[in-house]
């Protein structure tokens, strides 16, 4: 008989790295308790690259999270035209 492993961990549901907080069941990001009005795709590469913490992460890897494998896009062109938008306006000032 097999021994059983315990009951299963609840997945987490709220990343916070430093002022935000990322609510992956709502689809939510708020900054300092505010909700940010936040795309899809965008959502999604933030939720990518909070699931791996100081990786550095392929840009295949990454277009193989954001669209079906049949789907052409032009990476380049959604890189610069929002998701680099999308982080500048929300990474911290130094």
């Amino acid at each position: 008989m097999a021994e059983s492993a315990g009951p299963a961990l609840p997945r987490v549901t709220v990343v916070q790295f430093g002022v935000f907080q990322l609510d992956l069941k709502a689809g939510e990001l708020h900054k300092r308790g505010v909700k940010v009005r936040l795309q899809q795709q965008p959502f999604k590469v933030l939720e990518f690259l909070l699931e791996r913490p100081g990786e550095v992460v392929a840009r295949e890897d990454l277009r193989e999270r954001l669209w079906p494998s049949d789907t052409w896009v032009d990476f380049d062109l959604f890189w610069v035209d929002n998701l680099g938008q999308t982080i500048f306006c929300y990474r911290p000032l130094s």
